[in-house]
């Protein structure tokens, strides 16, 4: 498999000898341990990120059907669609709704 970054362009990933890269590793552990600040790589925060707006995402389509019943599958794509965010003022904001009216009027203007 040829390695590509997250916008699909080819890229060339260096491979360290065994030992190095037993030794990189080791230093990082220590790095982290000692200074309690995580090595993290651009494509652990990306999906550090992804899966928190998911969760997120998730969280708030959870709360809307307990308190409205089942939510149209194009209302639930366009909450999917928004970003960590919105999603977060959602769910504050969704606790003044009377019903999916307001849901839908507060979509249009986000």
């Amino acid at each position: 498999m040829v390695p590509r970054s997250a916008h699909g362009v080819l890229v060339r990933v260096p491979r360290l000898p065994p030992e190095l890269e037993n030794k990189l590793w080791q230093e990082l552990t220590t790095l982290e341990c000692n200074k309690r600040m995580p090595y993290v790589t651009s494509v652990e925060r990306i999906g550090y990120q992804r899966g928190r707006q998911e969760e997120a995402g998730a969280l708030v389509q959870r709360q809307l059907r307990r308190r409205f019943g089942p939510l149209a599958q194009e209302t639930e794509d366009q909450i999917v669609a928004l970003p960590l965010e919105r999603v977060e003022a959602l769910g504050e904001d969704l606790l003044d709704f009377n019903s999916l009216v307001d849901l839908d009027a507060w979509l249009r203007r986000h």
